[in-house]
């Protein structure tokens, strides 16, 4: 289905997932096309910058929260909640944990204070998915595109993208489909939550 864009030309989204799967890199491969390659914990932190979709410049702000489950970070993280027109729910395909975690706790989470702001489920890290796993590591097990897409349909997301920071694969869809889901107009939202259904990337 093609969507008309109705000119919100401010938006807000918030990366949630566990830590290590990738939302930093992800931000900032985004908003300043540079790829982070040491991992440094977060806390907070928001990336923004002016990106183009159909040659129309919008002003997108990209809110990257702590994945860690703590009473400190999980106050801080729902911070940032407010106000949020999309949020992108996180997982690293390389690790198959981090996808159990988006039924199990993310979307929880995200359902309790915010019940109707949108999401994308977000496959990261693709460029891992045929590195050879380590035996050694339980929750080293790769995702496959079906499962994922599964996973999507049954949290009744608005999309599933993969993407990759270091290659950028992905992430120009990303981007396009972010503002094509927050400015899909009211009936267009309507049959969606009538059928049920996604757009499944």
């Amino acid at each position: 289905m093609k969507y008309e864009l109705l000119g919100k030309l401010s938006l807000k989204c918030v990366l949630v997932g566990d830590s290590e799967c990738g939302k930093t890199v992800l931000a900032s491969r985004i908003t300043s096309k540079e790829f982070r390659a040491e991992y440094v914990p977060t806390m907070f932190d928001n990336f923004a910058a002016t990106i183009f979709v159909d040659n129309v410049p919008y002003h997108l702000s990209l809110f990257d929260t702590s994945g860690r489950d703590d009473i400190s970070s999980s106050k801080l993280r729902v911070l940032s909640y407010s106000k949020c027109d999309l949020f992108l729910v996180c997982f690293s395909v390389q690790n198959e944990q981090s996808l159990k975690h988006i039924e199990e706790r993310w979307i929880p989470e995200i359902r309790m204070h915010q019940p109707t702001t949108p999401f994308i489920l977000v496959g990261t890290q693709i460029d891992k998915r045929f590195e050879t796993p380590d035996i050694q590591v339980k929750s080293n097990i790769k995702v496959s595109p079906t499962l994922a897409t599964e996973m999507a349909i049954r949290t009744n997301a608005e999309s599933y993208i993969e993407v990759s920071a270091l290659s950028e694969d992905g992430v120009d869809e990303l981007v396009k489909e972010i503002v094509v889901t927050v400015n899909k107009s009211p009936v267009d939202k309507k049959q969606k939550s009538t059928c049920k259904c996604c757009k499944l990337l």
